[in-house]
């Protein structure tokens, strides 16, 4: 990892401005920008205004498929392709709080970056904006309740803007529209679970099996996220320390469509949504009150079902995280059945 004085010597070799000016320059590079960035980051923005690039010399990237839970300085470069909107909460001890969400994605997938508090303003002042390439370094992993990887910048990570740096030069990434469609748009082809791959998919699948679990976890009322028992009742979470957790569900069954079965896992709304009753409800009964209810709801229905299709290396088989489950209907399936028969017939 480049460091400040590392920064400072090439800037200064490169401009032949003294380490002491830049120096002042640098905080009130950081000054002007209300703190938001370190005084690392400040530095590369002074580079950048003298047209010094910093970032012909750092490793840009790893490749955000083989980003995995548990990675610690993680540097990856991606275009911004989503943001979300910016969410406005009380904390338990009272404090306002704040969070927006960004994707990043390369060629080979996507991580989302949530922004906390202060953080924010880099959205909120456009310091970064969709379409922009970002370098994003000494950022830390972790798996996400939906399973999918998340990075996080922490104390030290550092968010950085290099659009105008890789302009001209070989490095390359999929447009917004092209990241749109390959990681968060509606996948409307169907296809067989024999034929599934990692990826975004829909299919049409029976649910033969529920298995057994406590069916709910405890989440953080502020973020979402989860939230760990900690002793006597009281739960923490990773962000917003003790909080009063509150249950969300979560169910985890076998789907067959006769070419195969798949493990498939709804969270929240949607796991509320196929099962037809919600986290509060369970909370009240026991464990197996829990499985008789849900399974009696689920098994030997059909559905459509569409998630993203991920690979469990632990067990080295396919599972899907659903993001919408529909009831069938069988007339709607019938027409796109004649559809497709007049395709294939002309």
């Amino acid at each position: 990892m480049v460091t400040l004085d590392d920064i400072l010597s090439k800037v200064e070799a490169e401009t032949k401005i003294s380490k002491d000016e830049l120096g002042e320059r640098i905080k009130k590079k950081q000054s002007d920008l209300s703190g938001l960035v370190s005084l690392d980051g400040a530095a590369y923005l002074v580079a950048k205004e003298l047209g010094v690039n910093l970032l012909n010399n750092e490793k840009r990237k790893i490749e955000l498929r083989n980003i995995l839970p548990g990675m610690r300085n993680v540097s990856a470069a991606g275009r911004l392709f989503k943001i979300s909107r910016i969410v406005d909460f009380t904390k338990s001890n009272g404090a306002d709080g704040r969070v927006v969400n960004i994707f990043v994605g390369d060629n080979t997938g996507f991580v989302r970056l949530p922004l906390w508090n202060d953080q924010v303003k880099i959205v909120e002042d456009e310091i970064i904006k969709n379409g922009d390439v970002v370098q994003i370094s000494g950022a830390f992993a972790n798996e996400n309740i939906y399973g999918d990887v998340e990075l996080s910048l922490g104390k030290y990570g550092r968010l950085f803007n290099i659009t105008d740096e890789i302009a001209g030069s070989d490095i390359e990434f999929p447009t917004i529209d092209e990241l749109s469609k390959a990681f968060l748009g509606p996948q409307t082809n169907r296809i067989l679970i024999k034929n599934l791959a990692p990826g975004s998919f829909e299919t049409r699948a029976t649910i033969i099996d529920l298995m057994r679990g406590k069916f709910l976890f405890n989440t953080c009322p502020e973020c979402g996220g989860k939230a760990e028992e900690a002793s006597d009742n009281k739960f923490e979470c990773k962000k917003h320390g003790e909080v009063k957790a509150k249950p969300a569900m979560v169910v985890s069954f076998i789907v067959d469509d006769g070419t195969g079965v798949l493990r498939v896992v709804a969270f929240r709304d949607v796991a509320e949504h196929v099962t037809t009753t919600t986290a509060s409800k369970l909370s009240k009964l026991d464990l197996d009150e829990r499985y008789e209810l849900l399974s009696g709801s689920l098994v030997g229905k059909e559905y459509i079902i569409h998630g993203r299709v991920k690979k469990n290396t632990q067990f080295e088989r396919l599972e899907m995280i659903a993001d919408r489950v529909k009831n069938l209907n069988i007339s709607e399936e019938s027409e796109k059945l004649a559809d497709l028969l007049k395709m294939k017939l002309g």
